[in-house]
């Protein structure tokens, strides 16, 4: 086949796929505003076309996001429900919604039968468990009691209520628990655990301690040195350590130039000047004996 007659079906084949994403999108738009909340004797549930498919259980219901997530309040507390619609063929539902916690509902449109075609409403009602609801920059920062946890604009888990305190710095949670302190990235994914007393992000890399121990990992929370010296300084691209107060180098990558035994370090004219139990050596900048 021509290469460029294949480049033009391939784009032909994307374009149709874009245009039928859009008018799926559109399709759903619609029905997503014909939800609506009702009332009766004095308790809110969710209603399409006369059907409830939110029972009347809640004291207040408000909609989010353009109907497709609700905030239920019951006795104090709130909870999230989140809605999904897919207009298709009857027996695709499962197939579209594999969800826990779901109802799912068939509203025929056309057809009948197995060959029937309508719209599947897919309903994730979550329990009214939360202190507090906060939406913050489209997500949800939810409290139960002293703890703290983080949901997606979809009401999906982003951060369990397990923390004590959350911040989002530059696209990473920042969070504690029980005392200690690890990062998460934005989608919720571990890069340091919750084992830190520190950790502060300097020049792209992690210096965290335990204790009076300290060390160094990576962005994506690689260890580079481990949490075991007293002291780290980061001097023209090496790490300058000590350990059980005996000092060291390492690179940048943390592997070793000079292991932690020497009482003295100095760096002179591109050669390291030592001192161990009052003797004295010279190693090259790779930590190589020169003299000892």
């Amino acid at each position: 086949m021509n290469r460029t007659f294949f480049i033009f079906i391939c784009g032909c084949l994307m374009y149709a796929a874009m245009v039928q994403a859009q008018a799926q999108d559109g399709i759903n738009a619609r029905y997503y505003r014909e939800i609506q909340i009702d009332a009766h004797d004095g308790k809110y549930g969710l209603l399409y076309h006369d059907k409830a498919i939110v029972p009347y259980v809640y004291d207040t219901i408000v909609a989010q996001k353009d109907n497709r997530v609700f905030i239920t309040q019951k006795d104090g507390k709130y909870g999230i429900t989140g809605l999904r619609i897919y207009y298709g063929d009857k027996k695709d539902g499962k197939k579209m919604f594999p969800y826990r916690n779901q109802k799912l509902y068939f509203f025929e449109k056309e057809g009948s039968g197995n060959r029937a075609k309508g719209i599947h409403i897919c309903v994730e009602e979550n329990p009214c468990e939360y202190n507090e609801i906060k939406f913050i920059d489209g997500r949800y920062w939810v409290s139960k009691g002293n703890q703290k946890g983080i949901l997606n604009s979809d009401g999906d888990i982003i951060l369990r209520c397990e923390y004590n305190e959350i911040e989002f710095i530059d696209g990473r949670y920042w969070v504690s628990k029980n005392n200690q302190k690890g990062i998460l990235n934005s989608d919720g994914d571990i890069i340091l655990r919750c084992e830190y007393n520190e950790i502060e992000f300097i020049d792209g890399r992690y210096w965290v301690s335990k204790g009076n121990q300290k060390g160094i990992l990576n962005s994506e929370g690689d260890i580079i040195l481990r949490c075991e010296y007293e002291e780290i300084k980061f001097i023209d691209g090496r790490y300058w350590v000590s350990k059980n107060n005996r000092k060291g180098i390492l690179n940048s990558d943390g592997d070793i130039i000079l292991r932690c035994e020497y009482d003295e370090i100095k760096f002179i004219d591109g050669r390291y000047w030592v001192s161990k139990n009052n003797r004295k050596g010279i190693l090259n900048s790779d930590g190589d004996i020169i003299l000892y």
